[in-house]
């Protein structure tokens, strides 16, 4: 019996290294990851978050489609330019031939005055915003073109003008 436990001991610690050895972690490369699973079912809508701040309800555009251009002064009824905006808010105003641009106002153009040897550069206006009154926008020209042109206006009511510091002109009309 002495001689079995004997042989016992040493088939054990033969097993128990065997195990040892056959089981470790180096068992080679991971394979591929399986396809997800379907998505489980959304939980409960969340509360609602604090109220953001007002939008912008101050800008009104006002377009005039197929404007024939003639020299001098051209005028547009614009009743969205109110007394507000007269007083403390502003007037953009912007023209195009074609849907690709809007070129804004004034409109100038360089010219060579003066002769070849004495030259002299000048700027010339060619299309600007010249009066503005409630209710009208008058447009000074010395174009005349053959094709209409698009003209628009971008009022800007006065509280917000005069309060936003992205406004160049801001410096202007306080």
């Amino acid at each position: 019996m002495a001689l079995l436990l004997g042989k016992m001991k040493y088939i054990l610690l033969v097993f128990i290294t065997i195990l040892s050895v056959s089981c470790s972690s180096e068992d080679g490369a991971d394979g591929m990851d399986g396809a997800d699973g379907a998505n489980g079912i959304d939980g409960a809508p969340g509360t609602p978050g604090p109220a953001g701040p007002n939008g912008v309800n101050n800008i009104k555009t006002v377009l005039f489609k197929d404007q024939e251009l003639i020299k001098g002064e051209i005028e547009f009824s614009v009743p969205e330019l109110t007394q507000d905006i007269f007083d403390n808010g502003l007037v953009y105003g912007y023209f195009t031939q074609d849907a690709t641009q809007w070129v804004s106002l004034p409109f100038s153009s360089l010219q060579i005055l003066g002769t070849e040897e004495d030259p002299i550069l000048a700027s010339l206006t060619l299309l600007e915003v010249f009066r503005i009154e409630v209710g009208k926008i008058v447009v000074f020209s010395l174009l005349e073109r053959d094709a209409p042109v698009d003209i628009k206006f971008v009022l800007v009511q006065g509280n917000e003008a005069l309060n936003a510091d992205d406004f160049m002109a801001n410096d202007f009309i306080k």
